[in-house]
């Protein structure tokens, strides 16, 4: 595990344990079941996804528009709905998440942070020092593909801005990325049968290494 997703593993447990005993538990314990359907969901929906394209008969530059396009669905259905749950986690703990579309802050429901923008849910999260975990949202990348504002070269990379991008890399960071952060989420959840902060951490990484073995 590298320096980096320590660091990520140690925040978020941090805020996980913080909101799960926190005086909205209740509701917090509610929507993460209910988090973690939806989660289970569409990793499998993806994962099934990939391997079409993966066996599709294609030619190079067909696979990359395919390729860009479940990008997109990655992230607007796998990273909207772990940033969701990071952002419902700091709001039940009183942090304060704004909705400019309806001119008011969010409560601590799923339902009303999923109404918020991508772009305010990755700036509040930046804000409240999880850069590590926003970073795997290529923003730029998803924008011109929502736009179709990209070229494909020969060899199968987008072309945004005269640089080449290997959108086949990109899916697999991403769908790594989201398999780690719901492991993280349902060890932090395991984890709260300890007592100390250092005895959830142990609990943590115990789950995690175990999970890499399967």
């Amino acid at each position: 595990m590298s320096e980096e997703y320590e660091e990520l593993i140690k925040r978020l447990l941090e805020i996980f344990d913080l909101a799960w005993n926190g005086p909205n538990k209740d509701q917090v314990r509610e929507q993460f079941d209910r988090f973690l359907k939806h989660s289970n969901k569409t990793i499998q929906n993806l994962t099934v996804i990939n391997k079409v394209l993966t066996k599709a008969e294609l030619d190079t530059k067909e696979r990359c528009l395919m390729l860009s396009f479940f990008y997109l669905v990655s992230v607007e259905g796998g990273f909207a709905n772990h940033a969701d749950l990071v952002c419902f986690l700091l709001v039940s703990q009183e942090h304060d998440l704004y909705n400019y579309y309806k001119r008011e802050y969010v409560t601590a429901n799923m339902d009303d942070i999923k109404e918020v923008d991508l772009y305010t849910k990755i700036q509040f999260l930046e804000n409240h020092n999880l850069a590590s975990f926003t970073k795997i949202c290529d923003r730029k990348l998803r924008n011109c593909i929502a736009h179709h504002d990209f070229e494909i070269d020969e060899t199968g990379k987008i072309l945004i801005d005269n640089s080449a991008i290997d959108v086949e890399e990109k899916n697999m960071q991403l769908i790594s990325f989201l398999n780690l952060t719901k492991n993280i989420f349902v060890g932090s959840r395991i984890a709260q049968r300890k007592t100390t902060k250092d005895e959830k951490l142990s609990e943590l990484r115990s789950f995690l290494q175990a999970r890499r073995r399967i």
